[in-house]
């Protein structure tokens, strides 16, 4: 795997194997204070996380081929998702957001990905 970050609808996304359990994140205050100030209202922050009943949709990888951050996208209520910036390394939640479920992405800036 090259260094850089990927994107799941931007090809050569890499495989990730998840346990399907759940697990306790740890959330920084930059998440805690995002999950107050939300665009569309305050975020519930969940007490635990199963990533494998979520959609990884970005992969940063460093050095020697270390994933340090994943982009975890999961369910939330019937109108929005919930994204999740993690740190794998102890499951550290850097930040959080809410995106409607129908969003397409027709934003996304494909340049800052790996290819």
């Amino acid at each position: 795997m090259k260094q850089g970050l990927y994107h799941k609808d931007l090809g050569n996304f890499p495989t990730l194997n998840v346990a399907n359990v759940d697990v306790t994140p740890r959330y920084t205050l930059h998440a805690h204070n995002a999950a107050e100030t939300d665009r569309y209202g305050i975020i519930e922050l969940p007490a635990t996380i199963n990533l494998s009943k979520s959609t990884i949709i970005e992969i940063e990888v460093g050095a020697h081929e270390t994933i340090e951050k994943v982009v975890a996208r999961m369910d939330y209520d019937d109108e929005f998702d919930l994204c999740m910036a993690i740190i794998p390394d102890g499951l550290v939640v850097k930040t959080v957001w809410l995106n409607c479920k129908d969003d397409e992405h027709f934003t996304l800036d494909s340049s800052k990905y790996v290819r």
